[in-house]
């Protein structure tokens, strides 16, 4: 069975952080880089988008957790991943955290045409 946590706090690092505590005896690591995918319906709008805050709790979690190597993957309906990473301040995380960013529409395409 697949767990869930919901945690209510004021501010979403420590909101996402509580929530992965409530379920840490279910993560596995593997030994290799971790996709995180926030969800960027659009690009230019920070509500339709995954807060940097939440994602950068998810980073740290996973940091100590002896993960070191992240794909950041996101497929936005209106706007480009790149214009979403750059607007909504995730280049940022790479500062703190050695972090590949995927275009998972392109991703699609190519693995479509092949």
């Amino acid at each position: 069975m697949i767990r869930v946590s919901i945690a209510s706090t004021h501010n979403r690092l420590s909101g996402v952080a509580q929530a992965l505590d409530l379920i840490d005896s279910d993560v596995v690591i593997p030994d290799r880089p971790v996709m995180v995918k926030p969800n960027f319906v659009t690009t230019t709008n920070q509500l339709a988008a995954t807060h940097v805050d939440a994602t950068r709790a998810t980073l740290e979690y996973l940091s100590g957790k002896g993960v070191d190597q992240f794909v950041i993957a996101v497929g936005p309906a209106i706007g480009t991943p790149d214009s979403g990473f750059d607007n909504y301040g995730y280049r940022d995380l790479t500062s703190d955290y050695k972090i590949e960013f995927m275009d998972l529409v392109l991703s699609e395409l190519s693995v479509g045409a092949e």
